[in-house]
């Protein structure tokens, strides 16, 4: 929590727009933060499913490799794209967007990414593949691209409610 309120204080600059920006975007998302981490947990379980029906085939490398993409998805969530894994600009993007969008966006960005290194992860096994997902080239990651495509992105009906159903 603390990278997204100090992220949110580099582009606010107002300590107390900022805090109460950060309390109402936390009130939003309680459920990552809560006993039993319920929204995490249900967020995990989203990606998971997104990665099956939209990578198919980043699907069945992850699990040939055994990866398990629950440490990622938990830390993309958790810190909403506020982390060092992404630059600095990509981070204030995300950030803007989730802000503006809702918490469903995280799913559009997270796909978004993992399809524009699927690449780059298909030739990558066992532990190299968290290692990489940890520290994102960011020449790789385009701020711009990325968020442009993820306000594109589709799902199927079902998995559109499943998004409509977590952030109400």
């Amino acid at each position: 929590m603390n990278f997204v309120a100090g992220y949110m204080y580099t582009q606010i600059r107002n300590p107390e727009l900022t805090f109460w920006t950060f309390v109402s975007l936390m009130q939003s998302i309680k459920g990552l933060y809560v006993e039993g981490l319920p929204l995490l947990n249900t967020s995990i379980d989203i990606f998971d499913e997104i990665i099956r029906r939209h990578l198919p085939v980043l699907y069945a490398h992850f699990a040939k490799q055994k990866f398990n993409i629950s440490p990622i998805v938990s830390r993309w969530c958790s810190t909403m794209f506020c982390c060092p894994d992404f630059s600095y600009k990509f981070s204030i993007h995300a950030l803007d967007v989730l802000i503006y969008k809702g918490y469903g966006a995280i799913f559009r960005i997270g796909k978004v990414i993992l399809s524009e290194v699927q690449g780059a992860l298909l030739k990558l096994e066992g532990d190299d593949i968290q290692f990489f997902l940890q520290q994102l080239p960011h020449s790789i990651i385009n701020a711009t691209q990325i968020l442009s495509k993820a306000n594109k992105a589709k799902f199927d009906d079902d998995l559109e409610k499943r998004l409509k159903d977590i952030v109400t």
